[in-house]
């Protein structure tokens, strides 16, 4: 007799009725942004004549993951493509916030809408990360080739400004960073203070 299924085969139970519960164990379905769980000791759920199915679930698992990883990646780079292009025509001149930190805001919008149903706050919250450490590291390309010093003069002051106006933008989005923009971009080094 088999072991009662976890909550996650239950749910998959449901969504693929008539298939048996080996066959139910490689498609504990969740919702495509996490991981699949652990169902705790699946092979308590298999028949002992059907154990030898489950020797290749470990690798399913890594390739669900790295699957995960590389999906993560390819936005990050086609949101940092979209903020590339934006950044090397932006100009540390008023008005502010300018056009290009406009359409950068509006980009990041869209990749919010596109996500938001589909990834959990936490693995949003990944990205969104990654997203603005490359975004950061562009702004600092940018301001390095436009000689722009962190000095308190006017271009520094248009610079913080603009990274200001991103910066609430991505909390209307539900993003707070782990420290503000303005420090990121002119202290690199420098490690998020501790939670």
């Amino acid at each position: 007799m088999l072991s009662k299924p976890t909550p996650a085969c239950t749910r998959s139970q449901a969504l693929v009725p008539g298939r048996s519960r080996s066959h139910l164990l490689y498609l504990c379905v969740v919702p495509p942004s996490t991981p699949p769980p652990p169902c705790a000791r699946p092979q308590a759920l298999v028949p002992d004549r059907s154990r030898s199915q489950l020797r290749h679930l470990d690798q399913v698992e890594l390739d669900y993951r790295a699957h995960l990883s590389e999906i993560d990646s390819k936005l990050v780079l086609i949101i940092s493509s979209a903020c590339d292009a934006q950044l090397n025509k932006w100009e540390a001149r008023p008005p502010v916030p300018s056009q290009q930190f406009r359409a950068v805001c509006r980009a990041v919008s869209k990749l919010h809408e596109a996500t938001s149903g589909v990834l959990t706050a936490e693995h949003s919250h990944r990205l969104f990360t990654r997203m603005n450490a490359a975004f950061v590291e562009s702004l600092r390309r940018r301001v390095v080739k436009l000689n722009i010093k962190s000095d308190g003069g006017p271009q520094h002051g248009l610079v913080t400004s603009e990274l200001l106006f991103y910066q609430e933008h991505l909390k209307t989005l539900q993003f707070v960073p782990d420290r503000p923009f303005a420090e990121q971009l002119w202290s690199p080094d420098k490690p998020a203070a501790a939670s």
